[in-house]
């Protein structure tokens, strides 16, 4: 059994995403407690508010969701009964069982497992402590439930690669649009560790979706506000493009940059050990290949080999066909690495030498990205701002190919999508002048 604990300030989206599952029949809810009746007659406001009366005990308190998922082997014999006197005891283990709860199973993925979406503040208004929860008490309850049911050791599903892939992909017309991609979105923004947008957009494109920087009008790619949409096996979007403040996690541009800004340049001892670990299991799956210098016709092999090492291999070509860029996407432990942070062999220059690439060789089933104009033009201030934002250098290859079709769309709807609203925007400064004359008054 693997944990994953997340803290958080938006219980409303983390709601809205279980139950949008549960109505697409990707999920059912079976167990909660803490509330009034039956969960299963409750609608997702009088859930929502149940958490809500409880953050009026302590407005203090801004973090004051609990997301916790639990992921099981495929080897474990689990129902829903099951299930949800696992999540019980898991709570109670962790110092949270007399708090309000409720237990989603999800059926998208390989492997089986639930979340579990709670609060921190207790029915006294106090806050509960979450710090090192994971390392600690989380650990420990894991452990015990384990070893008490018989379940699959957490170091056993990471070694069988048992957890590798989190989301089923995105299919244009098999789902409602808005709601599949805003439940992946939701999923690797809140999972993944990433350290600039284009890795984001790396973690996303493995499950065809892809985001989009934009400005008002839709004239260039490099305005503030962010758009998604799904996108077809040669990585073209195949869906309306979807607005980032339409989405009900909100996952805008400058949210994106703020994780990416809280993982910038961060060094532990989990990420060191993550990279080397990702490290030896590319160079597994290149002996396996028989990858050798200069050998061509083993690109789709290699990146097959590496899916099944939990590893997905973003490709980045330019408009002549030259593969300039290599995202390493982890998804067991659930980060993210250029291929040049990995070292020389694992760069664009060193796949390019390694399979002997031409311009026939770009595979089909990778999103291929390809410079335009706007992006050699982007003003100085532009670039100053993302670099700003970022803590660091601008990405620019941002433009996904055949997404200029959709430009007559954005002139249309588009509107601004900023995310947060600066002090110094024009907007504030009237509303600070008014206040200022009322003062007076």
């Amino acid at each position: 059994m693997v944990a994953k604990i997340t803290t958080g300030k938006e219980i409303r989206g983390l709601i809205l995403y279980n139950e949008s599952k549960v109505q697409n029949r990707n999920a059912a809810l079976i167990h909660g407690q803490g509330f009034l009746g039956s969960i299963q007659k409750l609608s997702s406001n009088e859930k929502l508010a149940r958490f809500q009366k409880r953050f009026a005990l302590n407005k203090r308190v801004k973090t004051n969701t609990l997301h916790i998922s639990l992921n099981f082997s495929n080897k474990d014999q689990l129902d829903d009964g099951l299930l949800s006197f696992i999540a019980k005891d898991y709570m109670d283990r962790i110092g949270f069982g007399k708090q309000p709860f409720q237990v989603y199973r999800h059926d998208d993925t390989v492997h089986p497992h639930i979340h579990i979406v709670s609060t921190n503040i207790d029915q006294n208004g106090k806050r509960l402590e979450t710090n090192n929860l994971g390392k600690g008490a989380s650990e420990k309850a894991r452990r015990e439930i384990e070893e008490s049911l018989g379940l699959v050791r957490a170091e056993s599903q990471k070694k069988d690669y048992l957890i590798y892939r989190p989301l089923e992909k995105a299919q244009y017309g098999k789902a409602e649009t808005k709601a599949l991609v805003g439940n992946i979105v939701t999923e690797v923004l809140r999972s993944y560790h990433f350290e600039s947008f284009t890795e984001f957009n790396a973690a996303l494109a493995q499950f065809n979706i892809s985001a989009s920087k934009v400005n008002a009008s839709g004239k260039e790619f490099h305005g503030n506000g962010l758009v998604y949409s799904i996108s077809d096996k040669q990585g073209k979007p195949v869906s309306v493009p979807i607005k980032s403040s339409s989405l009900y996690n909100k996952p805008t541009y400058s949210k994106i940059l703020k994780k990416a800004s809280f993982y910038k340049g961060k060094v532990d001892r989990a990420k060191v050990k993550a990279k080397e670990d990702l490290i030896y299991r590319i160079i597994e799956v290149q002996k396996s290949v028989g990858l050798e210098v200069g050998e061509k016709g083993k690109l789709d092999l290699f990146l097959e080999n590496l899916r099944r090492k939990g590893i997905y291999l973003h490709l980045v070509f330019n408009k002549n066909g030259r593969l300039y860029g290599c995202t390493y996407v982890d998804n067991i432990e659930r980060r993210v690495y250029k291929g040049s942070v990995l070292g020389k062999a694992f760069g664009a220059n060193g796949i390019t030498k390694a399979l002997a690439l031409t311009d026939n060789d770009k595979p089909k089933n990778e999103l291929l990205i390809q410079k335009t104009k706007c992006e050699e033009t982007v003003s100085k201030t532009e670039k100053a701002n993302s670099e700003e934002d970022l803590g660091g250098k601008a990405d620019t290859n941002l433009k996904p190919f055949g997404l200029s079709e959709m430009v007559g769309f954005f002139r249309d709807i588009l509107t601004p999508d900023y995310g947060s609203t600066h002090g110094n925007d024009p907007g504030n400064l009237k509303k600070k002048q008014k206040k200022k004359r009322k003062d007076r008054q």
